[in-house]
């Protein structure tokens, strides 16, 4: 008994020695902005590489869950390598989780990106004399970063030994990048149910916390979406919504307008669209999409449009406004006629 007292008294003072005061956490606070106005450029987390972006979420944070969210077509996994990469350009250590694609087709996307050639020339070999020199410039950079690509866990706990270990190499681990939830739910022989689901989100949030690593995670959304006038989606259409609602620190969802409806000042151009983020606004930025080249290009400020603080779309809402549209112009188009019949001697 008196053992097992002893065991509880030195619990509770290791439990103790732990515990900051308020003083201590102010203090920490007020050191850390000292160090941000060193540098107020300089964002505290992994770069986007994609400016407006960073400066809305000031970076992917360590320790923080990140999901990406989008229908098909929209570019949910060329979006996670262009992170990966342009994470990787600025000396990060990144662990791809590849559950949607296998090592070859990341290879040869990562290198239509690197050397700017179309994805499929690369897979049939069709490269003109000008474009073979390219490839070796290419692999060359690529070959300089610290990216790992992992296809083939098929557990949960292959995949955390795995980035463990990358964690206790030399170069660390900055970045996970998991394409996609449902993939990886299925490959880990998981049943696509509500519980499934939390058990997976909540491995990966420990990860982040336990490696002090920012994870990037793609997530499929609900084809119901589509039966919307507005597209654009909004939390209610991801998947197991609520518990990645809860698990996320940061959301962001992938909408490209020309899919619905090409017009030319929308061609090429692709939304992401933070919903939820802890420590900062809620905004839509826009990025430039060459899906020939699997590549997500920044646009300049003037291009990009920022909705600060707007309220989610109501569908139906929006649905009632076009059918008041439509109703106000047959009116007008009936008073014209009208009018010209009055006219009409």
């Amino acid at each position: 008994m008196n053992e097992c007292y002893n065991d509880l008294s030195t619990e509770n003072c290791d439990a103790e020695s732990k515990l900051k005061t308020i003083g201590e956490f102010i203090l920490d606070a007020y050191h850390a902005v000292e160090k941000r106005a060193e540098n107020p450029q300089k964002i505290c987390g992994i770069t986007t590489g994609y400016q407006s972006l960073d400066e809305l979420t000031d970076g992917l944070h360590r320790g923080t869950l990140i999901f990406v969210g989008g229908r098909p077509s929209m570019g949910k996994s060329a979006f996670a390598i262009n992170l990966a990469l342009n994470a990787a350009r600025e000396k990060a250590s990144v662990a791809l989780i590849a559950a949607d694609m296998d090592t070859d087709q990341i290879a040869v996307r990562l290198l239509a990106i690197a050397s700017c050639l179309e994805v499929n020339d690369l897979l049939r070999g069709n490269l003109s004399i000008d474009h073979w020199p390219r490839l070796p410039e290419a692999m060359n950079t690529l070959a300089s970063f610290n990216i790992a690509i992992d296809d083939h866990s098929e557990t949960l706990p292959d995949m955390q030994s795995l980035c463990r270990r990358l964690k206790r190499n030399k170069q660390g681990l900055d970045l996970i990048v998991v394409d996609d939830l449902q993939a990886l739910t299925e490959r880990m022989g998981f049943q696509p149910t509500a519980r499934s689901i939390t058990s997976i989100t909540q491995a990966l949030m420990q990860l982040a916390k336990e490696l002090d690593t920012a994870v990037v995670v793609t997530t499929n959304l609900k084809p119901s979406l589509e039966a919307r006038y507005d597209k654009r989606p909004v939390i209610a259409d991801l998947y197991h919504g609520t518990i990645i609602e809860q698990a996320a620190d940061v959301i962001m969802m992938l909408y490209r307008d020309e899919i619905y409806n090409l017009k030319p000042d929308n061609e090429c151009v692709a939304e992401v669209i933070v919903i939820k983020q802890h420590d900062g606004e809620l905004a839509s930025i826009k990025l430039t999409f060459e899906g020939q080249y699997c590549r997500f290009i920044y646009l300049e400020p003037d291009w990009s449009e920022i909705y600060m603080d707007e309220p989610a779309p109501d569908a139906s809402q929006q649905g009632a406004d076009h059918q008041a549209e439509l109703e106000e112009a047959k009116l007008k188009q009936h008073e014209a006629s009208a009018q010209e019949r009055t006219n009409d001697p």
